[in-house]
């Protein structure tokens, strides 16, 4: 027998637009957090554990402004691309009135780690089939090619520059001998493959992996309330793929 997670009753059918969009994130939370699923919106599927989901909100409430939304995700996959953690904060955000209202944020900003593991998976094939990269214990970056290991390994830099993350050579390793001054010699350029409207605009090198920072401009999504409750009265903590609401 399916174990359902209580929700609210009367007062679902009661509340308007913001307070569903609390009881919705509440709802969540309750089942579904420390739960590995596959999240579907507007037909991108993203799998993750939920770590957390909060809405805080204060006066603005009633006018359908919040003071916040705050998600924390483990173990994300992308269409195969990889993240350890991911943690995404919704600002300024309200909804947008009409006739089906709108939920918007402006900006929603990001922090991820990936593991150096998983930093192939966000280069082109290509390149990760030439290219290895390590991040040692230190926190240092390290790059050698996959088939000549031999040759030793260069240590790097990484930064941001537009849609590229550039790679600096710094120091030659080979072996135990180490070979400085190689700030002269020309970066190397990767593509980002971020989401479409998605601005990197810092990295840094961390013990075991690559921090990511940004935002998104502004994200809005139609939000019908009856699409909301019936949403509510579904979930469970069986419930895979999770398919969230949103306007017709």
């Amino acid at each position: 027998m399916r174990r359902m997670t209580p929700v609210p009753g009367p007062e679902l059918l009661l509340a308007g637009p913001a307070q569903v969009l609390q009881l919705v994130a509440t709802s969540i939370r309750t089942s579904l957090r420390g739960r590995r699923r596959t999240f579907v919106l507007g037909g991108h599927e993203v799998t993750a554990e939920l770590d957390d989901l909060t809405v805080t909100s204060g006066l603005g409430l009633a006018v359908g402004q919040f003071d916040g939304v705050h998600v924390e995700l483990k173990d994300l996959d992308w269409k195969g691309r990889r993240v350890s953690t991911l943690r995404l904060s919704g600002h300024n955000v309200h909804l947008r009135p009409g006739l089906t209202p709108t939920l918007v944020a402006s900006p929603v900003t990001f922090d991820a780690v990936i593991a150096v593991a998983d930093l192939a998976t966000w280069v082109p094939d290509i390149v990760g089939r030439r290219i290895e990269v390590d991040i040692d214990a230190d926190g240092v970056a390290r790059v050698q090619l996959r088939d000549r290991p031999r040759l030793g390994s260069v240590e790097i830099d990484v930064r941001v520059e537009g849609r590229f993350l550039v790679l600096d050579p710094t120091t030659l390793v080979a072996g135990t001998r180490r070979f400085g001054g190689l700030r002269r010699l020309p970066p190397f350029r990767l593509p980002l493959m971020a989401p479409h409207g998605v601005h990197v605009t810092e990295v840094g090198v961390e013990p075991g992996g690559l921090r990511v920072g940004g935002h998104v401009t502004e994200w809005s999504e139609p939000l019908a309330v009856t699409e909301v409750q019936r949403f509510v009265r579904l979930l469970s903590p069986e419930l895979d793929p999770v398919i969230l609401p949103r306007g017709r």
